[in-house]
């Protein structure tokens, strides 16, 4: 029998005894149920991904890209900015090349960094040998990014052989590697939705430099979606990459209308113009009435100036306010942790120091609770001034900054002993406990400063756990590691608590003050309106 000596016994302890202390058959059984019930439920949201957004939005695809976000958000400043100004620096600079005449160069510059999509105008689309064994009523649909699906009239019994259709669709696809292929699909209507037949995809890339190369009709393969099939002749999809212009002005109004007989086109630049020659009537083909532009063109662009302004206000107001509490609880949690963890290293606590003894330490010292409900109520206090926490946290069992002491319910002050919580044998730190402090170790363990709790956020205790952010997703939990700067950002974060105040308040401020502005520029125009009218 091999006998164990007593340095042995002791690393044998503390080998065991925390791999014991953290392994709970019961909860491991289950996260890893949870884990794949999760699994499982990912798998049939990507499968069925198209029917889950329909039943959520009543649409089948998300209209969202990563390449859309950044112009949206990086480049037009939340629609804020589209550049609209840069149309007059064409109009009068771009004398080289007339073709770039009154154009966006924002929008152009963005078209050929490949976030902001270029128009193509596809004709000439012919389909011949799908699938399909008998006449039917077929149609083509073409699917581009995030955008909507765009489909042709419907050739009714159209033979698979050949099929023609005489639409002309304007595609808008990015000239970006990252952005998803063009898919061509021939459907089949049926009684009940409609039965793909064939796809084929292309790359919008290529797309563009068949574009700019101008090479007439091609003919690209298409493939069968239900590969059992067996046909002599593979299916094809003949089509006509072409450009397509934009055409723009400077100007909040401008219009091209093409007389389809002739060919010509008609550009309007004035509303007033433009109703005059388009009278309004409604869905019997009769004269209905409108306002006349000329007269409330003031009075509808003060409404449109209004609406962007409050529509800016409280989109920065958002934004500041979901940034800041999302950071301010990452960081009001994160720094309670390590607070935890010092105040266990100063009781002398064994690492990993167990569930019993995190409560009891907690209540004892009255740490902060790590919730939204507290976090909001510490915020309140720093903002207006009550309990504001200095250089050392409040602590319990001390009556003044003096040092003077009050007696804990239930403990001596000047003992240190807590039942049933375990302590771990005395071993050298460099901020521990002096014994001829006048402050009592109960006192001192629960008052930890800033500084000590900045150490131990740089240096947990050894066999500790680490410190992790709870992220609650609705089904599970998932554990962030928190980083050991937010101890230094804690203080700067109550600084915050004010400032984020004030300016909220400013913003509240400037929303009253600009409605109460436009109120009255509205009323004005109102009232030169009816004047006018009558």
């Amino acid at each position: 029998m091999v006998k164990l000596t007593a340095v042995s016994k002791v690393l044998l302890f503390m080998m065991v005894k925390p791999v014991a202390a953290m392994v709970d058959p019961v909860a491991m059984l289950n996260e890893l149920l949870m884990l794949a019930i999760m699994v499982i439920g990912i798998i049939f949201a990507i499968r069925y991904r198209q029917r889950l957004f329909f039943l959520l939005t009543g649409d089948d695809h998300v209209h969202a890209s990563v390449l859309g976000t950044i112009w949206f958000v990086g480049c037009r400043c939340f629609g804020l900015c589209d550049g609209s100004w840069t149309k007059y620096v064409s109009w009068a600079l771009c004398c080289c090349w007339p073709s770039m005449r009154g154009l966006n160069l924002k929008r152009i510059l963005g078209q050929v960094l490949g976030i902001v999509p270029i128009p193509v105008r596809i004709s000439n689309i012919v389909v011949g040998d799908i699938p399909a064994y008998n006449t039917s009523n077929f149609y083509l649909s073409v699917e581009v990014g995030e955008n909507p699906i765009q489909i042709t009239s419907i050739a009714e019994d159209a033979s698979p052989k050949v099929i023609q259709f005489e639409e002309t669709i304007i595609l808008r696809i990015r000239y970006a590697p990252i952005e998803f292929n063009v898919r061509f699909c021939v459907r089949e209507l049926t009684v009940f939705g409609n039965k793909e037949l064939c796809e084929c995809y292309i790359s919008p890339m290529a797309m563009i430099a068949w574009k700019f190369a101008d090479r007439g009709p091609m003919r690209f393969k298409m493939e069968p979606v239900e590969r059992s099939n067996d046909f002599t002749f593979p299916a094809w999809i003949l089509m006509e990459i072409q450009s397509q212009p934009e055409w723009s002005a400077p100007g909040s109004f401008a219009i091209r209308v093409t007389d389809t007989q002739s060919q010509t086109h008609h550009d309007i630049r004035d509303a007033a113009d433009f109703k005059g020659q388009y009278k309004l009537v409604n869905s019997f083909g009769v004269k209905s009435e409108e306002p006349d532009e000329r007269k409330i063109a003031k009075l509808a662009d003060a409404k449109i100036c209004q609406g962007m302004i409050l529509k800016s206000i409280f989109g920065l107001k958002f934004l500041i306010l979901v940034l800041f509490f999302i950071s301010r609880y990452y960081i009001f949690t994160c720094n309670g942790g390590f607070l935890l963890k010092e105040v266990l290293r100063r009781a002398d606590i064994e690492f990993p120091a167990s569930e019993k003894d995190d409560v009891w330490y907690s209540i004892r010292c009255k740490l902060p609770q790590r919730n939204v409900v507290n976090m909001i109520t510490k915020m309140i206090e720093h903002i207006f001034g009550a309990g504001m926490e200095q250089a050392s946290m409040h602590v319990p069992g001390v009556s003044n900054v003096t040092g003077s002491l009050k007696k804990i319910p239930g403990e001596s002050v000047v003992s240190s002993k807590i039942p049933g919580v375990t302590k771990r044998n005395h071993t050298k730190s460099t901020f521990e406990y002096d014994k001829n402090s006048t402050v009592p170790r109960g006192v001192w363990e629960c008052s930890p400063t800033d500084a000590d709790v900045a150490r131990t956020c740089f240096k947990l205790p050894f066999g500790s756990r680490p410190v992790t952010f709870p992220l609650w997703l609705g089904f599970t939990t998932v554990s962030i590691p928190c980083a050991p700067q937010v101890c230094e950002l804690h203080s700067f974060a109550r600084i915050c608590d004010a400032i984020v105040f004030v300016v909220v308040i400013v913003l509240l401020c400037l929303t009253a003050i600009v409605k109460t502005v436009f109120a009255f520029i509205i009323g004005r125009l109102e009232s030169e309106a009816f004047e006018q009218h009558h």
